[in-house]
């Protein structure tokens, strides 16, 4: 999905954020938000980010020091972040 996601296949993120099979772990979650965020698909990225909200309602206050972390790459750090900050989030 972060392939995807990081080359402006945003159906093809969505898709596969969608089929990740983690409900209780927010990456997926906010894969799936990004890419409906940046699709326009404000219902499927409300939901995506109430589910991320019910398992950390403080992630956004760590989001960045949690993917750092877990090394993922600052460009799609930034991809996310923007996805989300874009559309309110």
């Amino acid at each position: 999905a972060l392939y995807h996601l990081a080359h402006g296949h945003l159906e093809a993120a969505f898709d596969e954020a969608r089929m990740i099979d983690a409900p209780h772990v927010v990456y997926g979650h906010l894969v799936t938000a990004a890419a409906a965020a940046l699709l326009g698909r404000s219902a499927d990225a409300n939901t995506s980010m109430q589910a991320l909200l019910a398992i950390d309602a403080e992630y956004f206050n760590h989001l960045v020091e949690d993917l750092r972390a877990r090394n993922l790459h600052p460009y799609l750090i930034s991809l996310l972040l923007g996805a989300l900050s874009a559309h309110g989030y």
